[in-house]
């Protein structure tokens, strides 16, 4: 349930109704990471993975730009 709380947070700070559900999942598995690691450089190691295929996915998919 902690982790649900805090996905659905992490969520919320990014500002956008239609990345609720996946950035709580996201989150969720970040607090995940750090459960299983015991140290926040696993879940900063999964978030900068995360953003990297996110800013890759940018730069190669045109239409992704649009959203």
């Amino acid at each position: 349930p902690a982790a649900l709380v805090s996905g659905f947070v992490f969520s919320m700070a990014h500002v956008n109704v239609g990345l609720i559900i996946p950035f709580t999942l996201v989150g969720m598995v970040l607090a995940y990471t750090y459960e299983k690691t015991g140290s926040l450089y696993g879940a900063m190691s999964v978030h900068f993975v995360f953003n990297l295929v996110s800013f890759v996915a940018l730069l190669l998919i045109p239409e992704a730009r649009d959203r």
